[in-house]
């Protein structure tokens, strides 16, 4: 499983989600920070990763459109089980 986070994210929590084996990446470290939402739904599906988002523009974006179909379920459930356990504290910085 693949995770590009939006910058909505702390761009530390790439680093912790690496640190527990997953394959995440910040909207920063491709410098996409700007970037409209379109531009890194299209940059996801092209690198098959799964954007984590925070934005609730993003739905407006994806009605219509199939982004995330879990066709991989247990790597779906993988991934909430590490939301769970990974925990961010409060005074991260970006």
């Amino acid at each position: 499983m693949k995770l590009l986070l939006d910058q909505g994210l702390p761009r530390s929590a790439a680093s912790l989600l690496q640190n527990v084996g997953v394959d995440a990446i910040h909207t920063g470290d491709i410098d996409y920070t700007t970037a409209e939402d379109a531009a890194i739904i299209e940059w996801a599906r092209q690198e098959g990763r799964i954007v984590v988002t925070l934005d609730a523009d993003f739905h407006a974006l994806l009605a219509g459109q199939l982004l995330l179909c879990c066709q991989d379920t247990y790597a779906f459930a993988t991934f909430l089980c590490l939301l769970r356990n990974v925990k961010l504290e409060e005074n991260t910085h970006v």
